[in-house]
């Protein structure tokens, strides 16, 4: 069995979005979530969240360093 991201971040430290980024890298077409019976890619959800991290730092003052 392995650990998931955020199990993984409880042991290590780290920050859960680099654990998952990391996880996602190395297994982009594995399911990361799931809900109403369709589940969601690693792959997937990178670029969701790139995409509304996009958007927040386009809107101003959201970023790696605030």
């Amino acid at each position: 069995m392995t650990a998931s991201p955020v199990t993984a971040a409880v042991f290590t430290g780290r920050p859960v979005h680099e654990l998952v980024r990391r996880h996602a890298r190395a297994t982009p077409d594995a399911v990361a979530v799931t809900g109403e019976g369709r589940g969601v890619s690693y792959r997937d959800l990178l670029r969701r969240a790139d995409a509304v991290a996009g958007v927040l730092r386009a809107a101003g003052g959201v970023g790696r360093h605030n």
